[in-house]
């Protein structure tokens, strides 16, 4: 499903993945992180984020919450509204660059 058919108020809810058995090439610098897909041919340039959540993602199917305790780990607590807005927003540009796919639990 593309990102622009997902209603915005299930995102939170929504199963993000990366849908392709080339695996991504990635290289490692002091200011970013390269990553070399494939199936597209382009290159990525992401920030820590991106490059978190792209590799956590490629893994297997995750939710947004799921994301977020992931890298929170045992420091989640109560998590705010602002870092998932923050990691739905990074999810949504790594969508529109065409890195992973959204959809329903049933769909991944």
């Amino acid at each position: 499903m593309t990102l622009s058919g997902f209603p915005a108020a299930g995102l939170a809810e929504a199963v993000w993945w990366r849908e392709s058995d080339q695996p991504l090439v990635w290289s490692d610098s002091d200011q970013f992180v390269a990553v070399f897909d494939p199936v597209s041919g382009e290159t990525h340039l992401l920030n820590e984020l991106p490059a978190m959540l792209l590799q956590q993602v490629d893994a297997q199917p995750r939710t947004a919450a799921e994301l977020l305790a992931t890298i929170l780990g045992e420091e989640a607590g109560e998590i705010a509204p602002q870092q998932t807005d923050q990691i739905i927003a990074t999810l949504k540009f790594l969508a529109e660059a065409e890195l992973i796919e959204i959809g329903r639990a049933e769909m991944a």
